[in-house]
């Protein structure tokens, strides 16, 4: 059984944690946590998320980097 990741806290500015992910989130033009919460609010995986993000920025990023963004951030907070 897999484990589902809840976020319970906003995530973190993007600058604290990767230069990639600052990059995506200055394309978009979004804060990148917002649009990573409402994605899995919706139950979209993280796979999914990166894929959308590469097609929509141009930036390579895995669903694994965004999963270990808010796995981080959910521990800190």
């Amino acid at each position: 059984m897999a484990t589902v990741l809840v976020m319970t806290h906003p995530l973190p500015p993007v600058s604290e944690a990767n230069p990639r992910l600052q990059l995506v989130e200055d394309r978009l033009g979004t804060p990148l946590g917002e649009l990573v919460a409402e994605r899995r609010k919706a139950g979209v995986a993280w796979g999914r998320i990166a894929a959308e993000l590469n097609q929509r920025t141009g930036v390579y990023i895995t669903g694994e980097a965004l999963r270990l963004w808010a796995t981080n951030a959910e521990r800190a907070a």
